[in-house]
């Protein structure tokens, strides 16, 4: 659990007075009317510091998604939630990796899905794996629900109703034996996992489904992207792709600020991906994502914010 909590422009001990006062009556908690983010902080022992990657970039996504699809009134900029940030992992004095979750959502209590008035969440918690706790690797299946359509939900950003969905993915997937599972599309299509988006090697180019494919428009995925054409030098391609993709893939892996990069290695326990293990270029995207997060390779430097006084960077 955090220490501490940053809610409306100050911090306070966690929970604070306005979290003890929310009932079922508040519509952001009934109705699941809200838009959050989640952020990854990674500690170098020997830099001595914490890194936040992208967290500017994260701060954008939640208020444009916040302002384009909720319709809400957000009364901070992506700056200032960034200097918030800051400010509370300053005081909780973190020295190990961290997952940061703002929270955007409507305050307004009564029946009724409409309301105008916001409150803005910001709380840190050390955090490691998300599916890996104890593996190198994940089994899978493909999921019996469908990703929901643009048109009804748009899943590009993180709204917060639109997360029962994965639940219902992700228990499916556990009660049958899986550590998780794959979304299609109303079209067919490959989606995404429950809570990451997809992708997999093939002859040695990297695939991914394309934003049309009701898929979360991910900043892990993104930078993945970046990283395997200019540093690997691998083809990267986004498409509309069957399911016999995934099926045919010689590497397969879930992408994700809290799922960082989680190879697969079994699909609906009848088919293994590739030979079954982790495969060569997945372990070369691992080394070079976790290398620029840790702050050991500064070639991407401009992705990372140090929350602490900045000493012998290289």
């Amino acid at each position: 659990m955090p220490r501490l909590e940053w809610h409306d422009g100050k911090i306070y001990k966690y929970p604070c007075p306005a979290d003890r006062k929310m009932g079922l009556f508040f519509k952001g908690f009934m109705y699941g009317i809200s838009i959050f983010e989640g952020i990854r902080a990674y500690w170098n022992p020997e830099l001595e510091n914490l890194f936040v990657f992208r967290i500017r970039d994260h701060f954008e996504r939640m208020i444009n998604n916040a302002i384009g699809i909720m319709k809400f009134d957000v009364p901070y900029t992506a700056d200032e939630l960034t200097e918030a940030t800051l400010k509370l992992l300053r005081k909780e004095k973190y020295r190990t990796n961290v997952y940061i979750r703002p929270l955007i959502f409507l305050n307004d209590m009564g029946v009724g899905v409409d309301g105008n008035s916001v409150s803005v969440i910001i709380v840190a918690v050390p955090f490691e794996k998300y599916n890996l706790k104890n593996k190198d690797s994940l089994s899978v299946c493909l999921t019996t629900w469908r990703r929901a359509d643009n048109s009804m939900l748009p899943p590009r950003g993180k709204i917060g109703g639109l997360y029962a969905q994965s639940h219902l993915a992700k228990k499916e997937a556990r009660l049958a034996g899986y550590d998780d599972a794959i979304f299609l599309n109303a079209n067919g299509t490959i989606s995404e996992g429950s809570a990451a988006n997809i992708m997999w090697v093939k002859n040695g180019k990297l695939y991914t489904p394309d934003t049309d494919s009701n898929i979360l428009e991910g900043i892990t995925r993104k930078t993945i992207f970046e990283l395997a054409t200019n540093e690997l030098g691998l083809e990267t391609l986004e498409g509309e792709w069957s399911s016999g993709w995934i099926y045919s893939a010689d590497e397969l892996f879930f992408c994700g600020t809290g799922a960082e990069i989680e190879p697969i290695s079994s699909i609906n326990k009848t088919h293994a991906v590739g030979n079954g293990s982790v495969g060569p270029i997945t372990l070369k995207i691992q080394k070079v994502y976790f290398d620029i997060v840790y702050g050991r390779d500064r070639s991407h430097s401009e992705w990372l914010t140090p929350v602490y006084p900045v000493r012998n960077l290289r």
